[in-house]
């Protein structure tokens, strides 16, 4: 492929108009090793034409590689691994890491939002020292309470309750709660092998043991589920009294923060049917035709929490960025500025205060969740974002 080809999906991909036969046809070529030299001088061209960088590009590439091997020597543990996007050879390392991974201010930025900041838009951001989130987790087996290893990844609950490894850590009890808090995520396996996912700020109740031809879970925050197929016990799942799902075999995944205003349920596979709650006072009866929806794979349910409106059904959600969270990767497309703060809120413990004016932004782009705060406070200064940082609070100016 000649440079300028490479250039031009480049460029497509920094102005987010690239279609995704286009960005199919890159990703392959980024996977030819054959290709790295082009590369090299196709991202270098683009880079001087984007960036408008104090930086050279071979300082970029330099910068780069110093941060990925302090990283690996400052870390006991191996970091959350994202989605693997390209083989890891330098080149197409730094091409992840420009293109995906949110280095260049361009992939953050909408076309119309590439201005620089003003010096000292960004004071603290060197010194703020806030590291990412990590395997974190409280269990509750009726009233103990057990904090949950960081060098594990999940449990798994059967006759006992162990580690996924298989480290035994209690007796299964009556009921069951593990809760992630801001800056923690964890994995589960439930007694019938139902695979659950938990985001940071979130927690699944469960009871030991699914009788009486139940299998009934509550959660609240974001749960992402593959339910273990049983057709002779519905799995339900009671959203935080909010909503009610109902499947027999499906993966899924449900977003209810409840600083959100709403209740996202996204159908990856299988059939699920949504319900609003009896408990919501301002819902319609459970029993009501007009109220159930039973989604499709590929579809998201979308109820408020706040009032009493119809469920509305989005046919086009995408599931890479639903499901980005869960695979170790920030995806920030199309999403406002607010929406990126309660993300950051959750996963680095912070909290984000606001002044009147809150910049006009649409990102674009793609971070791994393993990044320091620091990094995407950068990227928030090149945005023109003004902003201070004090102890574990992120005053927005």
């Amino acid at each position: 492929m000649q440079t300028q080809t490479f250039e031009y999906y480049i460029d497509r991909y920094l102005q987010g108009s690239i279609t995704p036969e286009e960005l199919t046809l890159f990703r392959s070529f980024l996977q030819d090793p054959q290709n790295d030299e082009v590369l090299q001088q196709a991202m270098k061209n683009s880079w001087e034409e984007w960036g408008g960088h104090d930086l050279s590009f071979p300082d970029v590439l330099e910068n780069l590689e110093q941060k990925l091997k302090a990283e690996r020597m400052s870390r006991e543990s191996p970091p959350v691994k994202p989605v693997p996007l390209y083989r890891r050879s330098w080149v197409r390392y730094a091409a992840a890491a420009i293109l995906i991974a949110g280095i260049s201010t361009a992939v953050m930025l909408s076309a119309d939002m590439r201005t620089k900041s003003a010096p000292g838009a960004g004071p603290g951001i060197v010194s703020s020292g806030i590291l990412p989130g990590t395997n974190k987790a409280v269990l509750t087996v009726d009233d103990k309470q057990i904090d949950l290893s960081s060098d594990k990844t999940g449990i798994a609950v059967g006759a006992t309750i162990a580690y996924s490894d298989g480290e035994q850590l209690a007796d299964a009890g009556k009921m069951i709660k593990l809760a992630t808090p801001n800056g923690g995520q964890y994995q589960l396996t439930l007694p019938d092998g139902t695979k659950a996912w938990l985001n940071a700020a979130s927690s699944i109740s469960f009871p030991s043991v699914f009788n009486n031809g139940k299998r009934q879970i509550r959660v609240t925050g974001e749960v992402y589920l593959e339910v273990a197929q049983d057709r002779s016990k519905i799995f339900t799942v009671d959203i935080d009294g909010q909503s009610t799902v109902q499947v027999l075999g499906t993966s899924f995944n449900i977003n209810a923060y409840t600083d959100e205003g709403n209740i996202q349920t996204t159908l990856i596979s299988g059939s699920v049917k949504i319900l609003p709650a009896v408990t919501n006072e301002k819902a319609v009866p459970v029993d009501s035709k007009a109220t159930a929806v039973i989604l499709k794979p590929g579809q998201q349910a979308i109820q408020s929490i706040q009032a009493a409106e119809p469920i509305k059904i989005l046919n086009t959600p995408n599931p890479d960025q639903i499901l980005a969270w869960k695979n170790g990767i920030f995806e920030f497309n199309g999403a406002n500025l607010r929406q990126v703060m309660k993300q950051l809120e959750r996963w680095y413990n912070i909290r984000v205060e606001y002044s009147n004016n809150v910049p006009d932004i649409i990102f674009k782009g793609e971070f791994y969740r393993n990044v320091n705060l620091s990094d995407i406070l950068e990227v928030l200064t090149e945005m023109g974002v003004k902003f201070r940082m004090e102890g574990k609070t992120l005053k927005l100016l």
